[in-house]
């Protein structure tokens, strides 16, 4: 019984993983009227309805190490701020405490049309290379 159970298992593995899914590595720079966007939040929207999202960094850089390989939509929001101490994570210290705490960001204003995927109107193509750079330009 346990020799079956073995084996069942060595199967369920190696059918899980050769579903046949791709990945590759992007990166690029993301730019709003010519203009690098400092801490967005890009949210890729995969053929299969699964989301791989990442920030830029303050020069409008992103990287995504590993997604699906094929077509994505794409959405751009503005990033969340995120403490910069362990206390402002729900583990204690009062509001104000926290408030003095968090990481000052100046807001990033990004267009409403890019909130949404399906109203940004931004479709790639993510192909099967080690790496790929797609630059995004918003107006």
């Amino acid at each position: 019984m346990r020799k079956f159970v073995g084996l069942m298992l060595m199967l369920m593995v190696v059918v899980g993983c050769s579903d046949g899914v791709k990945f590759s590595e992007i990166d690029g720079k993301v730019t709003l009227k010519n203009k690098p966007l400092a801490k967005v939040r890009l949210n890729f929207v995969c053929s299969d309805n699964n989301i791989v999202s990442t920030d830029t960094d303050a020069s409008g850089m992103y990287t995504i190490p590993r997604i699906p390989v094929g077509e994505v939509k794409l959405s751009v929001t503005p990033s969340v701020v995120v403490p910069t101490n362990p206390q402002m994570q729900g583990k204690g210290g009062t509001a104000e405490q926290k408030a003095t705490k968090m990481e000052k960001v100046e807001a990033t204003v990004v267009p409403a049309q890019y909130a949404n995927a399906d109203t940004a109107k931004l479709t790639y193509t993510i192909k099967d290379t080690s790496k790929q750079t797609i630059n995004i330009e918003l107006k």
